[in-house]
């Protein structure tokens, strides 16, 4: 099977099968990258990137998860799958290298959660400043100074700084979330997953 899609110069071969609809590929690596610690990865049907053995064992067989990207757009570009939903659980799941939470019908979000992104400007610096409070005021005092609200109130922008100064191309623009809320679809559990992958990453 070519891989078009995700890189012409790969083929993918069948590694095993997951469900009647979810199989997962590996890679064929060539001889002169073999020795490269990322070189025995696996991948979705739709050749996204799912990680080594024991992350694509863990996610599909013992969470029943069918991974994929974050976001829609990226599903068949060989982008790394960070979500992915268990029909067993009838959850939507987000995550990192480290850390995995599932979402489902009813699913709270709360302040100081993963999943949690203010909905308002002033709660999205307050959440940034608070970081930084446990270091030092003169440290949190300078994060607060960073900050702006964007015209649209849509979220901030920061200028990210040191004490010696402003870093290059150091700017992030954070858009407000929905703040605290209780998913009552999974269509909600799935976005509740992409917002913990994306904070979490």
């Amino acid at each position: 099977m070519k891989a078009n899609a995700v890189d012409n110069n790969y083929e993918f071969t069948f590694a095993f099968m997951v469900s009647n609809d979810y199989c997962v590929f590996l890679k064929n690596i060539p001889e002169d990258e073999k020795n490269s610690m990322f070189s025995v990865q696996y991948y979705s049907p739709q050749l996204d990137n799912i990680g080594t053995l024991s992350t694509t064992k863990f996610l599909c067989y013992e969470k029943g998860i069918k991974p994929r990207p974050r976001l829609d757009k990226y599903v068949g570009t060989g982008a790394k799958c960070t979500i992915g939903f268990s029909e067993r659980d009838q959850k939507w799941y987000g995550w990192s290298h480290k850390l995995i939470c599932g979402f489902g019908v009813g699913s709270k979000v709360k302040r100081g959660d993963f999943a949690y992104i203010a909905n308002t400007p002033e709660k999205l610096i307050d959440d940034y400043v608070n970081l930084f409070k446990g270091i030092s005021n003169e440290s949190a005092n300078l994060r607060y100074a960073e900050c702006q609200i964007l015209p649209d109130r849509s979220g901030i922008f920061i200028l990210h700084s040191t004490l010696e100064g402003v870093h290059e191309n150091a700017v992030t623009i954070k858009q407000c979330g929905r703040g605290e809320w209780t998913a009552k679809t999974l269509d909600d559990a799935k976005e509740m997953a992409q917002t913990f992958a994306l904070v979490v990453h």
